[in-house]
C-alpha cells in the first residue's frame, strides 16, 4: 500500500470515529451552524486537518478546538466562494460551453441563474484589446439592469467562476 493509500485509509476510519463522537464535536463548534453538504464533509475535513496537525482524538477538546477552528474557518471561505460559483445551465452547456477560459456571464438577479455567457467580451470592446487581465478582472461588474448583472468571468468545470 503506498503512501496516498495508507494516508487516505487513515482518514477515513478517523472521520468515522468522529462521527461516533458527534456530540463532543458538535459542542466545540461553539454556535457555528453546519449546513447542507457541510454535515457531511465536516468529520472528514476534521479528519484531514487533524491528521495534518498531528491531533488525535485521545487528546483533550482544549488541543482539538484550535483544529475545529481551522475547520470553521474552511467551511466559512468556501461559502463565500461558494457565492462566485454558478452552474452553467445544460441548453447554454451543450451550445457554448467549450471549456476553460474567460469572457463575461450575465446572471438573473433574481434567480442568480446564468441567463448567457460569452468567452470574449466582443460584445464590449474589439477582440484585441483582450488579454491576461481579463482572467485577473473576474468578478468585476460591467452592467446592471432591472433584472440582470454582468460580470467578467471564469469558465471551469462546466460553472462560471467570478473569482
Amino acid at each position: 500500500m503506498n503512501y496516498f493509500e495508507k494516508s487516505a485509509k487513515q482518514i477515513d476510519s478517523l472521520s468515522f470515529d468522529i462521527m461516533g463522537q458527534a456530540p463532543r464535536f458538535m459542542a466545540m463548534l461553539d454556535g457555528f451552524v453546519l449546513q447542507g453538504k457541510e454535515i457531511a464533509a465536516f468529520p472528514r475535513l476534521a479528519a484531514v486537518f487533524m491528521k495534518q496537525y498531528k491531533v488525535t482524538l485521545a487528546q483533550p477538546d482544549a488541543e482539538i478546538l484550535p483544529v475545529i477552528n481551522m475547520v470553521i474557518a474552511q467551511l466559512e471561505q468556501n461559502r463565500e466562494t461558494a457565492t462566485k460559483v454558478f452552474n452553467i445551465p445544460m441548453p447554454l452547456l451543450e451550445k457554448k460551453y467549450h471549456g476553460c477560459g474567460s469572457g463575461i456571464v450575465v446572471i438573473d438577479k433574481a434567480t442568480c441563474a446564468v441567463i448567457d455567457f460569452d468567452y470574449t467580451d466582443s460584445k464590449l470592446r474589439p477582440l484585441g484589446e483582450q488579454n491576461i487581465s481579463m482572467t485577473k478582472s473576474a468578478g468585476r461588474k460591467i452592467c446592471e439592469d432591472e433584472t440582470t448583472i454582468t460580470y467578467r468571468a471564469n469558465f471551469s468545470s462546466c460553472q462560471v467562476c467570478l473569482f
